[in-house]
């Protein structure tokens, strides 16, 4: 499922897992030219979880942003790649929808 391969992921590249991951939606690159899905999980309750299998040659680094921040970071430009600005953008409405 889309749920637990985004838990791997995420435990492969972080070494954090999820004990809640909730869809929000696919997001399709250039559709009219090639099919290419990316659901969007939100992954909360995260704990420590490091798999041996990833592919990353050095430890992460970690680099938070505070929610009352996110227009900086929407500035910034190493976070340009429109995946991650669309999936912040949902996550955003998906925490403020209440």
């Amino acid at each position: 499922s889309s749920e637990s391969a985004a838990n791997r992921e995420l435990a492969e590249e972080t070494g954090f897992a999820a004990k809640k991951l909730q869809f929000l939606q696919t997001l399709r690159t250039s559709p009219g030219y090639f099919k290419h899905d990316t659901d969007l999980i939100l992954a909360s309750d995260l704990f420590e979880q490091s798999l041996s299998s990833g592919d990353e040659p050095e430890p992460p680094q970690l680099v938070s942003y505070p929610l009352n921040q996110v227009d900086e970071l929407l500035q910034r430009e190493d976070f340009s790649e429109s995946r991650s600005i669309a999936g912040l953008l949902l996550v955003l409405r998906f925490l403020h929808k209440d």
